[in-house]
């Protein structure tokens, strides 16, 4: 199932620009690491799992999608807050 909703604006960890992810400890590199590979979830995860603990709301990252534009961000939302539903579509419909 597909759902649209607004994500609020809000402060995220950032996880998007050189200073922010040195501020979380991940290569300005990113997503990939110094040899030009992928870094791992279970690098990343950690790092999620801190700011959780923290009471964050989310992360802002690089997208690290295949085919995802090099300029691609995605947000990690933690849900603390429920999102209302726009609408949604079956997962047949979207997914092709």
């Amino acid at each position: 199932m597909l759902v649209s909703t607004t994500v609020p604006d809000d402060v995220y960890v950032n996880a998007l620009t050189d200073a922010g992810l040195r501020a979380v400890s991940l290569p300005t590199t990113y997503p990939l690491d110094g040899r030009g590979r992928i870094i791992p979830h279970g690098v990343c995860q950690p790092i999620g799992q801190l700011a959780w603990d923290a009471g964050e709301r989310g992360i802002v990252c690089r997208s690290a999608t295949k085919g995802a534009p090099a300029r691609g961000e995605e947000l990690a939302y933690f849900g603390r807050a429920r999102l209302r539903v726009n609408e949604t579509e079956p997962f047949a419909d979207w997914y092709s």
